[in-house]
């Protein structure tokens, strides 16, 4: 009997980027599920329970230093993996990381593929997690 593939929850406020990083992570083991925007997030990972959470760091209303928080928040949901993934500068990006609580950060600049082998890398770093499989 085979087990579900691993979940990818991707929270950003763009559609675009939305696309691109599913399209990416076809290549993998993995199963891409997104979500536009902040809002509904808890909700979305609580059901989920993805391997990792790909968070944009600036959208509007909820950003995500504010879901960090209320994921690390939640006795159920505080060992979620989040990964920030954002256009902001490495040391700002790194500062918010840090700040938040956040597990990584790669900038968007850094491009899809890298963000894929990156990903790949430290799930299986943190938590055995093969998604090349």
């Amino acid at each position: 009997m085979s087990s579900a593939p691993p979940v990818i929850l991707v929270i950003d406020d763009d559609d675009e980027m939305l696309r691109l990083v599913t399209l990416a992570f076809r290549r993998t083991a993995a199963t891409v599920v997104t979500q536009n925007g902040g809002f509904g997030a808890l909700t979305a990972i609580a059901s989920r329970r993805p391997v990792v959470v790909l968070l944009d760091v600036t959208m509007p209303g909820l950003d995500g230093p504010a879901v960090v928080e209320l994921v690390r928040g939640d006795p159920e949901l505080a060992a979620t993996r989040v990964v920030f993934w954002s256009a902001l500068g490495r040391e700002a990006l790194d500062e918010a990381r840090e700040r938040s609580g956040a597990d990584a950060a790669i900038p968007k600049t850094s491009g899809a593929t890298a963000l894929v082998d990156q990903v790949c890398d430290w799930l299986l770093a943190w938590d055995g997690v093969d998604l090349r499989a």
